[in-house]
């Protein structure tokens, strides 16, 4: 008696225990490679990423995404919290928010967003409205985080006299317009994560004319000739 007591309250304590999360096997990733290979096209057609527009876009696009498929099946932390959706189709919602990012700021290549959208839509209405809903709103979430975060401010550069130590400007043989500074004003721009743009950044360089550079062109020069008798390896 004691023994069937003792196992009814084996079977009683067991069925209390919390039932682990349901590990699933991962999605395929050809959603994600596809939309970016997508909006590499676009921006670089565009303007060649002079701007760096596009890279700023696919930031966005893969938060959505992630944030998307995250509402699904939630595991991790988000950029932009949006209500989950256990109803629609993660792969789906994944399309739908990178659809949604790049189409807000390619709005005139949406014949081109609307094939590659295509691809990724659910024969199911209603599975396919869902992860239609989601993605639109997990995409709006994500573009207003970064509304007004400077990228596209103008920007004045002040050039300075050729030398040694001292940025040099483009030649013509780079392929960049007359006078262009890449992501000059990018300096100023809000990040996505950091607190502020220089938050990890190394101290310049010592001042060509100075005792520590004299110090380090010396070491380099010793160290790194070819026949070198301070070189240790």
């Amino acid at each position: 008696m004691n023994r069937i007591c003792a196992l009814c309250l084996a079977l009683a304590l067991g069925a209390c225990r919390p039932v682990p999360p349901q590990i699933r096997a991962p999605h395929p990733a050809d959603v994600v490679v596809s939309w970016n290979e997508r909006l590499l096209e676009i921006a670089e057609a565009e303007d060649g990423f002079f701007t760096l527009k596009g890279v700023r876009t696919a930031a966005m696009m893969h938060l959505a995404m992630h944030d998307a498929l995250n509402a699904v099946e939630p595991r991790f932390g988000t950029f932009s919290p949006v209500a989950s959706s256990s109803t629609a189709d993660p792969v789906a919602a994944a399309s739908e928010a990178a659809y949604a990012v790049v189409v807000s700021q390619y709005p005139d290549r949406r014949q081109v967003l609307d094939d590659e959208r295509a691809r990724w839509t659910p024969a199911d209405a209603d599975v396919g409205n869902a992860a239609s809903d989601l993605g639109s709103r997990v995409a709006a979430a994500v573009v207003e985080t970064r509304n007004g975060d400077g990228w596209d401010a103008e920007t004045a550069y002040e050039w300075h006299p050729m030398g040694p130590g001292v940025y040099a400007q483009f030649s013509e043989h780079s392929g960049t317009p007359e006078g262009f500074v890449f992501g000059a004003g990018w300096a100023a721009v809000r990040p996505f994560l950091l607190e502020r743009g220089d938050q990890f950044r190394s101290r310049p360089p010592p001042e060509i004319r100075s005792e520590a550079y004299t110090r380090a062109f010396v070491e380099v020069k010793d160290v790194g000739a070819a026949v070198s008798t301070n070189r240790t390896a």
